[in-house]
């Protein structure tokens, strides 16, 4: 390879490991989060999205004086995944429980169990803002 095409080579790869490795730092912290309890904020969220009735739901209400932070989405939106602490960690398959939205349609979030029936995650679906709607705002229905 001749010099000058090199050194734009490697010049090129500089600009891009520049970009990359915020974005890898941040995933990487957030990955290393051990287990923490719920934010106000969290366990608002939660207290209303279980608040439907339903098959299965005093499960899910139980549970959710033990619930833990367990992990926070790679992209930075609110989105979280949540573990009894009664219980050892469930594997990652997901049943939606219930949905909730902001008034105005700017927030929807889903709550997903886990294979034994207790809570696994909230997803909050924003429209890239980082909204975060307040519980007591949330319409909420059962699945």
């Amino acid at each position: 390879m001749a010099p000058e095409h090199r050194d734009r080579a490697i010049s090129a790869g500089r600009r891009i490991l520049a970009r990359v490795r915020p974005w890898w730092a941040m995933f990487r912290r957030r990955s290393e989060v051990a287990e923490r309890p719920l934010t106000k904020w969290e366990y608002g969220i939660v207290t209303a999205l279980v608040g439907v009735g339903g098959p299965g739901s005093q499960v899910v209400r139980e549970s959710v004086p033990y619930l833990v932070w367990t992990g926070g989405c790679g992209c930075g939106c609110p989105s979280f995944k949540v573990r009894d602490r009664r219980f050892p960690q469930q594997p990652h398959v997901l049943e939606r429980f219930s949905t909730g939205r902001t008034p105005d349609g700017s927030v929807g979030l889903d709550f997903y169990l886990g294979p034994d029936g207790r809570p696994l995650c909230v997803d909050v679906e924003t429209d890239g803002k980082g909204l975060r709607p307040a519980p007591d705002t949330l319409i909420v229905a059962r699945v």
